[in-house]
């Protein structure tokens, strides 16, 4: 429990609540459990609980912009999502090893008009099971 007994869950719901201005997608995103309507029952519950009303006015933040943590919750549901096109999955999965830091890129030219990717690890040792995949 933090301050005035509020939870860590009910503090990311207001954070996500803030981000999203949904409250089931709140509770969502925050970790609750349950289906569509139970999500929203616990959002309701929260947006009418008076320790969450002033955190809720102090940290509105417009839904129109993305923060960090909302994209890596994005990338990483559609990365598990087994219904997603696996084009997509592949590519949240990247997405989320390059903005934690996973790997970079290094671009090399080969030979003319074609340019090699390697995947290198942050420890930038080369292992025998990376692959290098070549771009025409």
């Amino acid at each position: 429990m933090l301050e005035n007994n509020i939870t860590l869950k009910q503090l990311k719901w207001v954070y996500y609540y803030g981000m999203t201005a949904n409250a089931t997608e709140a509770a969502k995103l925050a970790g609750y459990s349950g289906d569509q309507k139970q999500l929203g029952v616990i959002g309701s519950r929260n947006k009418k609980n008076p320790k969450l009303t002033p955190l809720i006015e102090e940290n509105e933040i417009s839904p129109l912009i993305a923060d960090r943590f909302e994209r890596q919750a994005t990338w990483t549901r559609w990365m598990r999502d087994k219904e997603e096109h696996m084009g997509m999955r592949i590519q949240a999965s990247k997405l989320l090893g390059q903005a934690q830091g996973d790997f970079f890129i290094s671009k090399e030219k080969i030979e003319k008009d074609k340019i090699a990717v390697i995947v290198v690890p942050e420890n930038k040792e080369w292992r025998s099971d990376l692959k290098v995949i070549s771009l025409t």
